[in-house]
């Protein structure tokens, strides 16, 4: 199963084209620290090449538990991160 990697201004989120109630995280933000892979309980995220977190929409349910554990408070649970 192939996924692509879409990108819409500063979020980057692997899957589908729904994101509501889905995490976005602030690329320009994240310092890649791995706490949110951590706490997620689906894997839903990753950091790939240690740059920045990566959603991947397909397997998040949108739980919040990467968005309370953020130390830059850049991850946000459903709209877009302004």
């Amino acid at each position: 199963m192939s996924q692509k990697c879409r990108a819409r201004s500063d979020i980057i989120y692997l899957g589908g084209d729904d994101m509501k109630q889905k995490a976005n995280v602030n690329t320009e933000l994240c310092v890649a620290c791995g706490s949110c892979v951590k706490v997620c309980p689906r894997s839903a995220i990753s950091v790939p090449d240690g740059v920045f977190a990566v959603v991947d929409s397909a397997l998040c349910v949108g739980c919040g538990k990467c968005a309370k554990e953020c130390p830059a408070s850049i991850i946000e649970i459903g709209g877009d991160i302004k």
